[in-house]
């Protein structure tokens, strides 16, 4: 699970190197946590770039990131990889 966050990490961070205009959409509501660090990212975040959303989730060991697709797809999607991921 801690590698999956660090990734989470890493590939949000990246987000600025690829998009001009980046805004994490649940920065301004976040509580966070006492184990919280710079290099870990964890739960559900999305953001905002001028190509659309880009939701990040991490479960566990797992990482399911989502970009140019709609909500609707999205959770199509987070349902069947995270269904899947809890059986193995």
């Amino acid at each position: 699970p801690e590698k999956a966050s660090e990734f989470a990490f890493v590939y949000a961070k990246g987000l600025k190197d690829r998009y001009q205009h980046v805004r994490d959409v649940d920065e301004e509501k976040q509580v966070k946590p006492a184990s919280y660090t710079v290099e870990t990212l964890t739960g559900k975040h999305s953001f905002l770039t001028e190509e659309g959303t880009i939701f990040i989730e991490v479960k566990g060991d797992m990482v399911l990131v989502s970009e140019s697709l709609d909500q609707d797809t999205t959770t199509q999607v987070e349902r069947q990889v995270f269904t899947q991921g809890a059986t193995r």
